[in-house]
């Protein structure tokens, strides 16, 4: 007998469903797609445990006569091509013909349609085997029931995530596609309760403050760029205006959501600078091409595309992207500065209830004083005929100022500040020599030089303060409650992480169809533990990064080290003054791992002596 033998259809049927079904978003994205090429103008999706017991998809498209709903349950039986000239102008959002029969070969699947002409047929498949045929007459349009996804198939079953994550990934799926289809209507039910409610012929920018929210969407600048028959629309955030997570940038062709990486190639470019570590701009744009210049008939989910002319697309959309953030800027320069929004850059236009820091060291632009610099280091453990302050907070440091004579108080107060600060930063052998680009600053020590990030020392300092006052958390009342909109992945977050973030200090009322209202913020969050933001503003960024897989099923520390390092983040505020810089170099040093920021990444480089002479000996 032969080696080599053929396959049986059922398991050719399960191992391309392998390759387009991957959890149940999967399933959403391949029956909508069908349900949006029949032309339908209205679609219902409702799910019972995120999709694994139900997927329940409704439209009032075109519907299919009975022959035609037969055959579509056959693989690679489809309408929409017929040669190969159709495959290289595919203008469809699918054209395969393999999503029905390999969901109905990993499902029980129930398919009803009526085309208004001939009667109207309903099929039944178990495990890819046709258990029933019937006639059945409704509205005309199609619905498609899933149920029991993976049911012979336990070994995918058991790759699924959790129902909050798999239904996390259901809404962003239909986001996704309500934001590239606009002009159709869209509703997600998840039991009885509506998650998604579109209703149709909205426009582009109605569509988006819908899902987006009203605030988020305030300041977007308008992108419309042509060039021969390839057009550029859309919306994108000033320069300025950035996010804790990438779910704001979405990026369709002919109104199929991919993920391109000459997209993200051109927004790095256009950002530069303007975008740090871990902040990401708002972007949707729209590229509308030929449908002869791209390939999608490359990835099985249909998820990446192939452009044939990749460069010059690459330099069209740095070019649109690019002149749209310049017209901003020249915008910005004709308006006075003190029209500004407070509540900029804070989630659905919060108020920002970020404290005010009253502390003598907080970093301010006023120019440097060339007569406080000139005040001596200190030498032999001294300021002039004083001792050395020992560490900050401590009692010798009480008792310390304490034994300080009148006369060391007759300096400026600025003289003082800049005293402690050197002689604090002094104790460790460093002197201050200049800021570099405004993030790094160059120091003097017994070694040679060393090179601080201020940022990551910032984020360093703020981690293990904050840490230290999470210990014992309680809670602030806020005079003015903030109201937060928390789409379907959030608040499915929200609520499986109710208690650990309860623990945290955060006090949430609902407040209505996915309303909250924020009445309480932990105690920690002030300056004098390093948290320059806002409250809602970490709260938000909390939510995102809990709702993602490798958090999602974390135990509660590492949770907890999620918050504090999204916390620390908020530590980051501009130091242009040395006595602020060698205050941060003091507590540096006095933190359990001065090295490295939360993220791992190292707050100073220190380049030794010997290397240096390495490097110049001649």
């Amino acid at each position: 007998m032969s080696k080599v033998q053929l396959l049986p259809q059922n398991l050719i049927n399960q191992i391309a469903a392998g390759e387009v079904v991957e959890r149940p978003a999967s399933v959403i994205k391949e029956l909508v797609e069908n349900s949006l090429d029949a032309g339908a103008t209205m679609i219902e999706v409702s799910l019972k445990r995120a999709g694994r017991e139900m997927i329940s998809i409704t439209d009032n498209g075109c519907g299919m006569s009975p022959e035609d709903a037969r055959m579509s349950l056959e693989r690679h039986a489809t309408s929409k091509i017929h040669s190969f000239d159709d495959l290289m102008r595919v203008g469809t959002m699918g054209f395969r013909g393999e999503a029905l029969p390999s969901i109905a070969s990993i499902a029980y699947l129930t398919l009803k349609t009526f085309s208004g002409r001939s009667e109207g047929l309903a099929i039944r498949v178990e495990g890819g085997k046709k258990m029933s045929e019937e006639p059945y007459l409704t509205q005309q349009g199609t619905t498609i029931t899933v149920e029991h996804l993976f049911y012979n198939v336990p070994a995918r079953r058991k790759f699924l995530k959790s129902d909050a994550t798999e239904m996390g990934q259901c809404v962003e799926t239909l986001k996704a596609i309500a934001l590239g289809n606009p002009g159709v209507g869209f509703k997600l039910w998840e039991g009885r309760r509506v998650i998604i409610d579109l209703p149709s012929k909205q426009s582009r920018e109605e569509r988006l403050e819908k899902l987006w929210g009203t605030s988020e969407c305030e300041g977007l600048l308008e992108i419309n760029a042509n060039e021969g028959e390839t057009r550029l629309e859309g919306l994108l955030s000033p320069i300025g205006k950035t996010f804790s997570t990438r779910q704001k940038i979405c990026f369709f062709v002919n109104r199929r959501p991919v993920d391109v990486k000459i997209f993200h190639m051109a927004l790095r470019e256009v950002y530069g600078s303007g975008l740090t570590r871990g902040h990401y701009p708002a972007a949707c744009v729209y590229l509308t091409i030929p449908s002869g210049e791209v390939d999608i008939n490359v990835h099985p989910a249909k998820r990446e595309i192939r452009f044939r002319a990749e460069r010059e697309k690459l330099a069209f959309l740095i070019n649109a992207l690019g002149q749209t953030l310049k017209i901003n800027v020249c915008r910005d320069v004709s308006n006075p500065v003190n029209s500004v929004s407070p509540f900029e850059n804070t989630p659905n236009g919060l108020p920002h209830f970020a404290f005010t820091s009253p502390t003598i060291f907080t970093p301010t632009n006023e120019p440097f004083d060339v007569a406080v610099t000139a005040i001596p280091f200190p030498v032999d453990g001294h300021i002039g005929s004083h001792p050395l302050p020992p560490p900050a907070g401590s009692r010798e440091e009480d008792r310390w100022r304490a034994n300080i004579p009148e006369s060391a108080h007759q300096p400026s107060a600025s003289q003082t500040i800049m005293r402690v600060a050197e002689a604090a930063a002094s104790r460790h052998g460093w002197k201050f020599l200049s800021f570099l680009h405004k993030e790094y600053a160059l120091f003097s020590t017994p070694e040679g030089l060393v090179i601080l990030s201020i940022n990551n020392a910032q984020e360093r300092v703020g981690y293990e303060k904050i840490e230290a006052a999470l210990e014992r958390p309680h809670s602030q009342t806020l005079i003015m409650p903030a109201l937060l909109q928390l789409d379907g992945t959030l608040e499915e977050t929200l609520k499986i992480n109710k208690k650990i973030i309860a623990g945290q200090g955060f006090v949430i009322e609902p407040f209505g169809k996915g309303a909250y209202r924020l009445e309480g913020i932990p105690s920690w969050l002030a300056p004098e533990n390093g948290f320059h933001g806002a409250p809602e503003n970490l709260l938000v960024e909390e939510l995102a990064t809990l709702s993602e897989d490798a958090i999602a099923h974390s135990d509660e520390r590492l949770k907890h080290q999620t918050v504090l390092r999204l916390a620390a983040k908020h530590s980051r505020t501009t130091v242009s003054h040395a006595s602020a810089v060698l205050k941060l170099v003091d507590e540096l040093l006095f933190c359990r791992n001065p090295l490295r920021a939360p993220c791992g990444t190292p707050t100073f480089w220190q380049i030794n002596l010997e290397e240096m002479v390495k490097r110049f000996l001649r």
